[in-house]
């Protein structure tokens, strides 16, 4: 089920389903804090009983004067103050802050309490900041206002790596935070230390203009009065897009920094001249300076040395180089002025198709269409293979322990004789410590253990936020019947099904686009290029984010008739990370489709083998969750599953059966489970403060099956680990030249080897 989280005076608890917006009255309201605060924007979200405040200044006076401003703006208490980033403009003056609100908490994300516990330590500055609580909520709701949820869109791109910014829903505002600056400012450069951080910002700034936002909030600005969403967010693009093309293409110490200062200047006359002039001046010359040749550098606070104190404390460096902060960089964008956002005055005013939605049932030719489709675009490498054997044999021995599927519960145990393995085997699943550790403590997986739940933290549930996008077919066609309402009852569906297992979806928005003039869009084909162009100008930023495209016709890379396809998951997602559906597919009740395809995102195949195999491979589910690949039986109701036994109704959803998700919380299995946790945490979500992450110091070889698990022995990660390695995909010497036909079985086959 969906679920929020409501900010109450002690703790942040998990409530009831929210998906309503009407009826919300959230106020907000902006104060700037100029001067030796850098003009930052803090902002409060005034609700009927309770409010939150985003962002506090630098200066201690500069928070005496913000408090006194929310005693006279509101007379709610203020339960709660978030943090978007680590730089200090937007903390450093929260204790001081705090003082005046003894039941407000102080929260960050993980990624900059981490940071912040280590550059402002012990040892380090004195008196220290208070550090906020780390969040591991993706939303949040005020009492009394529980249908107004607040999302949270963690680490996005902007001025640095750890950005969050918070999306009201019900009156479409963004408090953006530093990925977007005043139209009256220069912005800050100094943390864009790769060109892909740099792309990663203009992505970011592409998915708010596809929001549609009524009212963007700048990180800085000089005045409240002055914001303006098409403006600010123009601006921001502009700026980072001068920067990119002139500065930072041109290469390291190009220019002296008095040449840069001037170029810039000359490109944005006037912002260093208005009235508060100290901020804008200051960060232009902290840009020149940075990459400027002989320019005095400044700290950059990715780039941080920190010493630690006492006993043994050593020196660390962390670089945003590093494989584990590619988390806000791994989406890319090709803007383009010919696709436009609809808003929503438009959408009432089109004319809404009254042809009654077929059902959610395929044929025989789009049954094979998704077998070719749905297929990895690239290996998984040796190292991430081990991690993910490593990982999902370890959840699953946790999960029939602690929290089985629904399906499974009080059918599946492990035997007490697999505790022999636990000393017959180093241990692999090490608790990270912190970012610097997680980034200078990395090492290839082919050199570590594997270590139990017993020295850190399993992961019990996971959060998933979803972005629906809709292309109209033309100009003048009907819009789909009651679109927006399906596509919440789907995320109904998908919260049925995945929740029993306690992956969560949360629906984000429904955004409404217009093709280029003169194009067609009733059909589109797999991977055609204005698909892509769309698809990645819209792509929602973050790994654990997910995108859905809904056209209205879709065919086959062999032009045949195609319901969906999805993406899977690696190391570097693909450029299009999402799935594509046709919209008549999208109903929510009894559709499966989509169920079925957010299955393959977070990493799992299909429960048969081969078209026309009676169960020839092992994949490395148990046996209980194969099924029979015979053409006669594969799309029956009632099969006998590989275990063997009586026939039974199949209700997996990523079988072919047409009783699958017959019962939706019986719609997977706890191996199935596992694997997605796996996927998830390795390549989507990645590892939190005090988390278990695949670690250790010699060869990997504890277990692999978890059928062996459930069968007393101690199985082989090394051998589950290149099943991984050898699965098909669609770069693979093997698939060039296949036939329809061969893809159909290629693709069959692949769907029992990554199932493992």
């Amino acid at each position: 089920m969906l679920t929020s989280v409501i900010i109450s005076t002690a703790l942040l608890a998990m409530s009831q389903p929210v998906m309503a917006l009407c009826g919300c009255n959230l106020r907000v309201e902006s104060h700037i804090s100029p001067g030796f605060s850098l003009d930052v924007v803090s902002t409060l979200i005034v609700g009927s009983q309770a409010a939150a405040i985003v962002d506090l200044p630098l200066a201690v006076s500069a928070a005496e004067d913000l408090a006194k401003w929310v005693k006279n703006t509101t007379d709610k208490p203020l339960l709660a103050a978030f943090t978007t980033h680590n730089h200090p403009d937007h903390y450093l003056s929260g204790k001081a802050f705090l003082q005046h609100f003894p039941d407000a908490k102080h929260y960050a994300t993980p990624e900059t309490t981490e940071f912040w516990s280590t550059a402002y330590g012990p040892g380090v500055i004195a008196p220290i900041p208070a550090i906020p609580t780390a969040y591991n909520f993706s939303f949040f709701a005020l009492p009394g206002d529980e249908k107004c949820p607040i999302e949270i869109l963690k680490n996005v791109g902007g001025d640095t790596i750890d950005l969050s910014a918070f999306w009201i829903p019900s009156s479409k505002t963004l408090i953006a935070g530093d990925v977007v600056y005043g139209h009256e400012m220069h912005a800050w450069l100094a943390d864009l230390l790769t060109p892909a951080l740099t792309e990663s910002w203009l992505t970011t700034l592409d998915f708010i203009a596809g929001l549609g936002p009524n009212l963007v909030i700048p990180g800085h600005a000089l005045s409240a009065d002055t914001f303006s969403a098409i403006a600010d967010v123009n601006h921001t693009r502009e700026y980072v897009s001068f920067f990119q093309e002139n500065i930072e293409a041109k290469g390291a110490d190009f220019y002296i920094p008095q040449e840069i200062s001037e170029l810039i200047d000359g490109a944005f006359p006037g912002l260093t001249n208005l009235t508060s002039s100290t901020t804008s001046a200051t960060l232009l010359n902290i840009t020149s300076e940075n990459f400027g040749r002989g320019g005095q550098k400044q700290v950059h606070y990715f780039d941080l040395t920190v010493s630690g104190a006492g006993a043994g404390a050593g020196v660390a460096t962390a670089s945003p180089s590093s494989p584990n902060l590619a988390t806000t960089v791994s989406f890319s964008a090709q803007p383009s002025d010919g696709f436009s956002n609809v808003n929503q005055s438009v959408v009432e005013k089109m004319p809404e198709s009254k042809t009654p939605t077929p059902p959610d049932a395929s044929t025989l030719e789009q049954f094979n269409a998704e077998l070719t489709a749905n297929v990895p675009e690239k290996a998984i490498s040796q190292k991430n293979a081990k991690a993910l054997a490593i990982l999902e044999t370890a959840y699953f021995e946790y999960f029939v322990n602690k929290d089985p599927a629904p399906v499974d519960m009080g059918k599946i145990a492990i035997p007490a004789s697999i505790s022999q393995c636990q000393t017959q085997y180093a241990r692999s699943l090490v608790k990270r410590n912190s970012i610097v550790d997680e980034v200078l403590s990395y090492v290839p997986l082919l050199s570590r253990d594997l270590r139990g739940f017993d020295n850190c933290k399993a992961v019990e549930s996971l959060e998933v936020g979803v972005y629906f996008h809709y292309m109209r077919a033309t100009s003048t066609a009907d819009r789909p019947n009651e679109l927006e309402t399906r596509v919440k009852a789907q995320v109904d569906v998908l919260n049925e099904a995945l929740g029993a297992i306690k992956i969560n979806f949360r629906y984000m928005s429904l955004n409404w686009w217009e093709p280029k003039t003169g194009e067609d869009w009733s059909v589109v084909t797999r991977r055609e290029t204005k698909l892509q162009e769309w698809q990645q100008r819209t792509r929602a930023p973050g790994k654990l984010t997910l995108t859905v495209w809904l056209v209205n016709g879709l065919r086959g890379s062999q032009n045949d008739d195609l319901n969906s396809y999805a993406t899977f998951p690696n190391e570097n997602l693909d450029a299009n990370d999402g799935i594509v559906i046709e919209a008549a597919h999208v109903q929510g009740g009894d559709s499966t489709t989509l169920v079925h395809d957010v299955g393959h995102w977070l990493g799992l195949g299909h429960t048969f083998g081969d078209i026309g195999t009676q169960c020839a491979s092992q994949d490395g589910l148990t046996n209980a969750t194969q099924t029979s690949g015979m053409k006669d039986v594969v799309y029956e109701c009632s099969q006998v599953p590989c275990s063997g036994g009586s026939a039974v109704e199949i209700n997996n959803y990523m079988s072919y059966s047409s009783c699958r998700g017959k019962t939706p919380q019986d719609g997977f299995t706890t191996d199935q489970k596992a694997r997605m946790f796996a996927n998830a945490l390795q390549f989507r979500r990645g590892y939190e403060a005090g988390e278990c992450m695949p670690d250790g110091k010699a060869a990997v070889r504890k277990r692999s099956s978890m059928q062996d698990l459930l069968d007393g022995k101690c199985p082989d990660v090394d051998k589950q680990a290149n099943i991984l390695m050898d699965t098909p995909h669609s770069l693979s010497a093997r698939a060039h030249g296949l036939s329809k036909m061969g893809w159909a079985v290629l693709a069959g086959w692949w769907a029992v080897t990554l199932v493992m």
